[in-house]
């Protein structure tokens, strides 16, 4: 691989010169900044520090406001020259602080008659801006084999219409498509102060009909440098006709909701600006439903904040520093290196690399260690340094694991490194046990984990991988992944494991909390718990008040999604519901399902630093009792139930106002009441009280003390205790038959009064299991796990609620709409539907959407009016 910058000649268009004419900083800094009143309307937007032009700031936490001032900007000097016909709906939304460009294809397959449409097209969009020295400023550029230069940065937007209508398309054009090119000449000739660039947020629409006739390489090192060069980007892909690479497409956006797809330059006409205008908006505005012939996945009101290259919007980092650690042993061979090569080149790429955010060092293993990079928030160096290394073809080396990871801790993880002593998580890339001693690797295992805030993921691939080594090496189990060969380090695996990186959930991704394997062609999940899990609702009451601390609650929060962590929270097993007490109550999650959702609730929550609540845990039980522990609500399922209350203290309430509580909550059918007691300030008479059995108390001396043996403790609580197994129970070997519920289910719940109906917990005869039965396929949106007669499931993809058929969702039935021509989609309970798996009235599907018909390299397949799809040709 190569990162050489690709550029061709910046041709200036003729009628360019007409945007230079437009106010002086220095005019407008004649005002006075004001301060923004934050909770007005639409008052923020995500994106990082705004500042004016007169370097007016100001903030709202988390979230920022442009910056005004106290009088009005004096009009900015512009061309009087006409403006060409576009069409405005009105005011459609508050405008973004950011400077926009338009990236034009102009290549020789466009032709004159289309090339006019798009030229129609922009103009229409720029015609609904805001174009002005407080909003946008915009940039348009042509590309084919070489770049034109139309406008730099202008708020005028007069002359800038007229310098984009201006162009004439030159007939008989043959001219290529290098879309590398175009781009890194964005970096070296707008991204710059004497092009007018704010240095602010940055809007790119990309219009082109065709591939770029470059490598794939230097189009991923362009995008890579232009990623780089700005603090926020947003990237919109327009592809046009049959020949648009749809792959291309979602690499160049910046999110898969920002890729647009129309079937010919004609339908451009269709598409209502509003679609492609909401990454410059502030706040949510109603998505355009009025045209059909362009496919494009939903978006969401965030979606426009990623500033991740080719992160497809996986997360905010709150991991600064990244280690990866790749085993280069002679057992990998040439072929897998560069597999696993290219695997890290891309995390690299999703990890939102920047000099004021994350930095990443690389190091390779062995027998011995090879540092390729310290630390750096360069890009284009972490791409160097990884692609300069070439495996070499005679490579016998063994692997010393522990070597490497005393490595890390003593050479990588230090100030002269470039750490930043902030906490960083470690990456372990291996295809096989470490040829040391395991108590060599438990030990370096060990030291690694004592490094503060310091967490470690494993990724093992091929069978030769010791999963109770990979288990050693990490820090949680949820941090272990297993494949079974190099070709299934895909980019499903990357947002899985980029996950503990992130301040929440990455969206689209594949479960978090399991251990990886592949199955046939694609890479799936396999569950790695202690126990098979039993359906049981779990109910966690935390308590935050003001006795408790900052340090000791973020150790109670570590505990407690230790716990959900070891726990198969999905669907059809453990749902898990949150929630804190202190002198009021406060709600994390009702019950859910989806671990990573669960997880990130929990999570997500920070204790006050001036914290002075007392604590009423029998209004704590109260409120879980009317609130969460209702039948009648969507989300509780009723029956099995297990209510953790944690706590450092006695309330503060009467005795019997917590005895009451307490005795309400026994009432409820099916549950069981574990009391945890931290510190010697706990009433002993009241934790029993409030637990179902004196067996159900659990007391510690410090939170420090909320140990491992503690978590499997609790989560073991949750397993199918006693299960009809084969043809005995798994306790008091009773004899039983789950076949009398379902033929195919080998094990199943199995209570006082014998088999619980739709309790199938694993099924056999290479059926999957899903909804607490076994069927022979997995129904539409449910990823297929296991590939033996045993243990085969159905699984929703991590950060998807529920899968949508016509008219409502197939997990918790709530009311869902796949919209025109989808049938069945993905369906995020906040936003909708986030993905379709079947078209219906005659549409085809392709990775998602649903086309009129296949592009190019595809072939339609399938009959009727539902169930067809583009199969590559």
């Amino acid at each position: 691989t190569t990162t050489t910058t690709t550029t061709t000649p910046v041709v200036m268009s003729s009628s360019a010169s007409t945007t230079t004419t437009s106010t002086t900083t220095e005019d407008l800094c004649t005002v006075t900044c004001a301060p923004i009143d934050c909770n007005a309307p639409q008052g923020c937007f995500y994106g990082g520090m705004q500042t004016d032009s007169c370097g007016c700031i100001s903030s709202c936490g988390t979230l920022y406001c442009p910056a005004t001032s106290t009088s009005a900007s004096p009009q900015s000097t512009s061309s009087t020259n006409a403006v060409p016909t576009t069409t405005s709906l009105g005011q459609i939304c508050s405008f973004r602080h950011a400077d926009v460009i338009f990236l034009i294809d102009n290549s020789g397959s466009v032709g004159v008659d289309n090339f006019a449409i798009a030229q129609q097209f922009v103009l229409n969009i720029i015609g609904e801006m805001d174009i002005s020295p407080s909003a946008l400023n915009v940039a348009a550029l042509l590309f084919n084999s070489r770049t034109t230069l139309l406008s730099t940065f202008t708020d005028d937007k007069v002359a800038l219409t007229n310098a984009i209508a201006a162009y004439a398309y030159p007939p008989g054009s043959t001219s290529g498509t290098a879309t590398s090119s175009a781009i890194n000449n964005i970096v070296d000739v707008l991204l710059v102060p004497s092009a007018r660039y704010r240095g602010g947020d940055v809007i790119l629409y990309i219009i082109s009909d065709g591939k770029s006739q470059e490598s794939d390489i230097s189009l991923r090192n362009a995008l890579a440098r232009l990623h780089s060069a700005v603090r926020t980007i947003d990237i919109i892909s327009i592809g046009v006709t049959s020949s648009a690479d749809i792959f291309e497409l979602g690499l160049i956006a910046t999110s898969p909701s920002l890729v647009f797809f129309a079937d010919s330059f004609a339908h451009l006409t269709q598409m209502l600006e509003m679609d492609v205008l909401q990454p410059a908006c502030i706040g949510y505005f109603p998505k355009s439903t009025s045209f059909t012939t362009l496919a494009t996945t939903s978006v969401s009101p965030e979606t426009s904040t990623s500033s991740n290259p080719f992160s497809n919007g996986i997360c905010d980092f709150i991991v600064k520093d990244i280690v990866f650690l790749l085993d280069n042993s002679g057992s990998v061979g040439s072929a897998n290196f560069d597999l696993a090569q290219q695997f890290v080149y891309d995390l690299i790429l999703s990890s939102g690399l920047s000099p004021r955010n994350v930095h990443v060092s690389i190091a390779l293993f062995n027998s011995v260690q090879m540092l390729l990079t310290p630390f750096t928030g360069d890009i284009n160096a972490a791409v160097y340094a990884l692609s300069s290394y070439v495996y070499p073809p005679d490579n016998t080396a063994g692997t010393a694991t522990g070597a490497a990871l005393d490595f890390v801790r003593n050479t990588i993880l230090s100030s002269t490194n470039g750490y930043r002593q902030e906490g960083a998580i470690v990456y372990v890339i291996t295809d096989g046990k470490s040829s040391e001693g395991d108590g060599i690797v438990m030990a370096a295992a060990e030291n690694l984990h004592a490094v503060p805030n310091v967490e470690v993921v494993s990724i093992g691939v091929t069978s030769s991988v010791d999963t109770l080594q990979l288990h050693v090496i990490s820090t949680a189990r949820r941090f272990v992944f297993v494949v079974d060969s190099f070709n299934d380090l895909t980019p499903e695996l990357e947002r899985s494991i980029l996950a503990p990186a992130c301040t929440a959930s990455p969206m689209s991704t594949t479960t978090t909390t399991t251990t990886t394997t592949a199955t046939t062609t694609s890479s799936t999940t396999k569950h790695a718990f202690m126990c098979e899990f039993r359906p049981v609702d779990v109910l966690f009451l935390i308590d935050n008040s003001g006795s408790i601390g900052v340090d000791d609650f973020e150790t109670a929060k570590s505990f407690v999604l230790s716990i959900v962590d070891s726990m198969d929270v999905s669907p059809t097993a453990v749902h898990v519901g949150a929630m804190l007490f202190g002198s009021k109550q406060f709600l994390l999650t009702q019950f859910t399902g989806n671990a990573v959702s669960a997880h990130s609730a929990i999570n997500s929550y920070n204790y006050p630093i001036d914290n002075h609540s007392g604590t009423r845990t029998g209004a704590a039980i109260d409120f879980a009792v009317n609130n969460l522990l209702d039948p009648s609500l969507p989300f509780y399922r009723g029956g099995d139930t297990l209510v953790y209350v944690l706590t450092d203290g006695q309330s503060q309430e009467e005795s019997s106002v917590v005895e009451a509580a307490a005795a309400r909550l026994h009432s409820v059918a099916g549950i069981k009441v574990v009391s945890i007691g931290v510190t010697d300030a706990v009433d002993i008479a009241q934790l029993a009280l409030i637990a179902t059995s004196p067996a159900y108390v659990q007391l510690v001396s410090t939170f420090d003390s909320l140990s491992q043996v503690i978590v499997d403790d609790m989560a073991s609580l949750a397993c199918a205790q006693n299960f009809c197994s084969g043809d005995t129970t798994s306790v008091d070997n009773l004899p039983c038959d789950c076949g009398t519920m379902n033929t195919d289910c080998y094990t199943c719940a199995y209570g006082d009064l014998g088999v619980v109906q739709d309790s199938c917990l694993v099924c056999m005869n290479n059926k999957y299991r899903f909804n607490g039965g076994c069927v022979s396929n997995c129904p539409a949106g449910f990823v297929e796990q296991g590939a033996e007669e045993f243990n085969r499931r159905c699984v929703l993809p991590s950060g998807v609620d529920d899968v949508c058929n016509s008219y409502s969702t197939a997990v918790y039935d709530r009311t869902c709409d796949c919209g025109n021509n989808c049938y069945t989609c993905t369906w995020d309970f906040v936003y909708g539907i986030q993905e379709c798996f079947v078209c219906m009235n005659g549409k085809y599907l392709l990775h998602g959407l649903c086309l009129d018909s296949c592009p190019s390299g595809y072939a339609p397949h399938g009959s009727g009016l539902v169930y067809r799809e583009c199969l590559p040709a």
